[in-house]
């Protein structure tokens, strides 16, 4: 399986993996589910008022498999949302961009951020989008998340 790699097939930059987190408010579902092409991120079930400003630790690691520290931007994007919603997935999770020294792993989360005049509940969808720029190098992991209004 190839995530980021040089084009060799045998060197991987990143390896990325699913962890063992559990979804905020289900405590039986993961989080994420897969490894590296088949990573899947589901959040859940977050409610507008009660989460907003939560941190979602742990969603997934990545392993720097180089001998170099590495710099990832990370964004999220979107793919779909409910028909009435003016914004995206993007509007109500946040992430940080990420430094990996060599040879080390790292644990990703994203923060619930939201403003109140634009929120509406529903399914939202997109990807989280990993680039690491100096090797021209970019992943997306699928991301779910579903808003209820209270």
């Amino acid at each position: 399986m190839e995530t980021f790699s040089t084009g060799s097939g045998f060197f991987f930059y990143y390896l990325l993996n699913s962890t063992n987190a559990m979804q905020p408010n289900n405590s039986a579902i993961s989080i994420s589910t897969g490894q590296n092409q088949t990573l899947k991120v589901n959040i859940g079930i977050l409610s507008s008022l009660l989460d907003s400003g939560r941190t979602i630790a742990n969603i997934f690691t990545i392993t720097n498999k180089t001998n170099q520290t590495l710099n990832v931007q990370m964004t999220i994007e979107n793919t779909s949302r409910p028909a009435l919603a003016l914004v995206g997935i993007d509007y109500i999770l946040g992430i940080s961009n990420q430094t990996i020294a060599p040879n080390t792993t790292k644990s990703v989360s994203v923060t619930a951020q939201f403003l109140p005049l634009l929120k509406i509940g529903g399914r939202y969808t997109g990807n989280i989008v990993l680039k690491d720029v100096v090797n021209n190098l970019e992943y997306r992991v699928p991301v779910e998340v579903v808003i209820l209004l209270i």
